[in-house]
């Protein structure tokens, strides 16, 4: 199996190299009178689907059972797959009676200049909006031929309407105001670090409480006991002693118990056993959940021990995520506030904060009167 993985992984390697230097030796040029998407999508959605494929097939040989190829195969196509369907379904063919696009799923619906409504977008923004009648079509700046049919379509429009523009309509309100150009950009990534900062956070909490839940002495018990008869339950050993109705359970042992043989050896010949155990008679099926078992001077499952390195080790990578979160949240706050205030604040402060002035639209910052040398007396 590892054979047919490495040889696996290696023609995937080879498809998306090989498709990567084909594609980027010959760029792609749009037909006349056609919008198409950039090579570039291909490319990305090649890199990504390919990645995804290889951690779903690692998935599949690692666990031996196809639900843990799933999340890679659904990856595959949100990170890769739906960039490649995008590059060879989605186009507009245009000519002087109409326009024709093609949607994502391949469907074609077929306009005239006259039906187009109004339009939302600069030269500048990411995504043109084009509205027709009650359709919306987008124009991505990555589409190679969509400055050529936005003057096709615009002259065809002042033609069909007696020398009227299209309609531009105004940008849609959001939380900057609609004072940015692309707002879009700032919203992904901010939600993407913050994001990320946050499961960081949630992740180390969550390992910090399960460590410090199961180094607890809080209802821990410890006693000698010796077992009557034992069960195993899938991956759970079930171990039964006389006076007590409650069964001692072992989960996973033969993750957490070396040497199995040794233990069923001492199960049979009725050796008792010094058992540390937290009491549990809820749930399902009431049992003792054993942290520690000793027989002698002999450690079957040995009880981990919490380690005060550890919890500040833990803490300390806390309290840094945390510190980066508060700060990240306290920087887009403030990013907020002076892309949707930025007629309060001069050219200089804003550019200083990482805006630039393109990012704006046009009439959205401050005017500022130019500065005079000083005249030197005399």
């Amino acid at each position: 199996m590892d054979l047919v993985v490495k040889a696996l992984t290696l023609v995937l390697i080879g498809w998306a190299v090989r498709g990567v230097l084909a594609l980027l030796h010959r760029p792609r040029q749009a037909k006349s009178q056609m919008v198409i998407w950039s090579k570039l999508m291909l490319v990305i959605g090649i890199l990504g689907c390919s990645l995804c494929l290889l951690l779903a097939i690692w998935g599949y040989v690692d666990r031996k059972t196809p639900w843990a190829a799933l999340p890679g195969l659904g990856l595959s196509f949100l990170l890769g797959g739906d960039l490649i369907v995008g590059y060879f379904h989605c186009r507009i063919s245009y000519g002087e009676q109409g326009f024709t696009v093609k949607n994502f799923w391949g469907i074609k619906r077929t306009y005239s200049y006259d039906q187009i409504t109004g339009m939302r977008g600069t030269r500048k923004s990411r995504t043109i909006r084009l509205y027709v009648e009650k359709q919306v079509v987008k124009l991505e700046d990555f589409a190679i031929g969509r400055e050529e049919f936005l003057d096709f379509a615009k002259k065809k429009y002042r033609t069909a309407h007696d020398g009227e523009a299209i309609p531009m309509l105004p940008p849609r309100k959001d939380i900057f105001n609609g004072n940015l150009e692309n707002p879009e950009e700032p919203i992904l990534i901010d939600s993407v670090l913050l994001g990320l900062l946050f499961l960081a956070i949630c992740f180390i909490v969550g390992w910090l409480l399960m460590y410090l839940y199961q180094t607890s002495d809080r209802g821990l018990s410890t006693v000698t006991l010796s077992f009557q008869r034992y069960e195993m339950e899938g991956e759970d050993l079930f171990l039964y002693e006389e006076e007590d109705l409650v069964p001692y359970v072992i989960p996973s042992v033969e993750e957490k118990v070396p040497l199995q043989s040794y233990l069923w050896r001492a199960l049979e010949r009725g050796d008792s056993f010094e058992v540390s155990f937290t009491k549990n008679v809820t749930g399902e099926r009431a049992a003792h959940t054993v942290v520690s078992l000793k027989n002698g001077g002999f450690t079957f499952l040995a009880r981990q021990e919490r380690d005060s390195q550890t919890v500040t080790t833990a803490l300390q990578l806390l309290g840094i995520f945390g510190g980066f979160f508060v700060f990240m949240a306290a920087s887009v706050a403030l990013s907020v506030y002076i892309a949707r205030n930025p007629q309060k604040f001069s050219r200089w402060f804003v550019t200083t904060f990482g805006f630039r002035e393109w990012a704006f639209r046009e009439g959205v910052l401050r005017e500022e009167r130019p500065k005079h040398p000083k005249r030197r007396r005399k």
